[in-house]
């Protein structure tokens, strides 16, 4: 393979699988946006590859830019409309997208590093972060050692974002632990003559409700299949187009109840009751369905615990280039 040569935060080359374009997922983006699609998706790879080595900001912006610079009659609208589907077929990650506007992906992010490996650091935005620190496929123990995570806390001024260092432990026996970071709780005095508005508050009030929703989601993520968390957030978009939004308390309990719903059940008849809740237009999960076992889901009144997933789902091969993105 041609020599890595790294760029200040990107990388300079990546590893493209001979079997790409056979996966069955780009075969969809092909069958549905034509070869434009395709197109669209490796440019936005080498986007992600040179800009920050494993994720890019996202903007309306930068579909009319990517249109002008593949042309073919490529339109911005096909642009956002590819993004949209690679999402959809989980190319990039869908939470990554909704909560911090960033297209990115597991496979993705373990190309990156891999590829970072001769550093001497590798830094990582804690909360964009989509791997398993205890899986050695995910992260290999010689690259492991040189990670650092970076966390994002906003300041009182919206448009600005710092970030504090956090270094991993790097003893390999051990779990990730990172090192606990002072909070500052008081909120900087905008400068003189001007006035905090009702937006700003609630813009800085938006921020620190999504990092507590990513808190939530780095706790509980390792206890989902793929498949689940699929359907996981297939569920919160569809609260999202009711115009109705999870905040941190209220999706910590969701996640708890659909660990218990899911040892009791499995995970098949939990799948199929998030279906049966959003084809009926529901406001939420009708659970009770399960209990009186209604329907397809079967008579549970006499149920068996369920303690491992009736559901198989096969992991990505370690140097699929896109891979599964949760």
């Amino acid at each position: 393979m041609a020599r890595k040569k790294m760029l200040e935060d990107g990388i300079e080359y990546f590893p493209f699988s001979v079997k790409m374009l056979r996966d069955k997922k780009l075969k969809l983006i092909k069958g549905e946006f034509g070869v434009n699609g395709i197109l669209i998706f490796i440019y936005l790879l080498s986007l992600i590859y040179e800009e920050n080595g494993y994720f890019k900001k996202w903007s309306n912006d930068d579909c009319i830019l990517i249109s002008e610079e593949i042309g073919c009659g490529c339109t911005h609208g096909t642009v956002a409309e590819t993004v949209k589907g690679c999402i959809r077929r989980s190319l990039f990650d869908n939470r990554m997208f909704t909560m911090f506007n960033i297209i990115t992906s597991a496979g993705i992010q373990r190309r990156y590093i891999r590829a970072a490996s001769q550093r001497e650091e590798i830094q990582i935005i804690k909360e964009y972060w989509l791997l398993n620190d205890e899986n050695r496929k995910d992260i290999p123990e010689g690259i492991f050692n040189k990670i650092s995570f970076k966390s994002i806390s906003t300041s009182g001024n919206s448009n600005k974002t710092s970030f504090n260092t956090i270094k991993t432990n790097v003893n390999p026996q051990s779990k990730v632990k990172y090192s606990k970071v002072k909070e500052n709780n008081t909120t900087p005095l905008p400068p003189s003559g001007e006035q905090t508005t009702k937006n700003s508050k609630a813009k800085l009030s938006e921020d620190k409700d999504k990092a507590k929703l990513n808190d939530v989601w780095l706790k509980h993520k390792n206890n989902f299949s793929v498949t689940v968390k699929e359907k996981l957030f297939e569920w919160i978009e569809y609260k999202k187009e009711k115009g109705k939004t999870y905040k941190p308390y209220g999706f910590n309990s969701l996640l708890v109840i659909l660990e218990k719903k899911i040892e009791i059940y499995g995970e098949s008849m939990i799948i199929d009751v998030i279906d049966e809740s959003m084809a009926n237009n529901y406001q939420g999960i009708i659970w009770d369905k399960l209990e009186k076992g209604d329907g397809k889901f079967g008579n549970t009144g006499n149920f068996t615990r369920v303690k491992k997933s009736n559901i198989s789902v096969k992991e990505p091969a370690e140097e699929c280039l896109y891979g599964t993105v949760l």
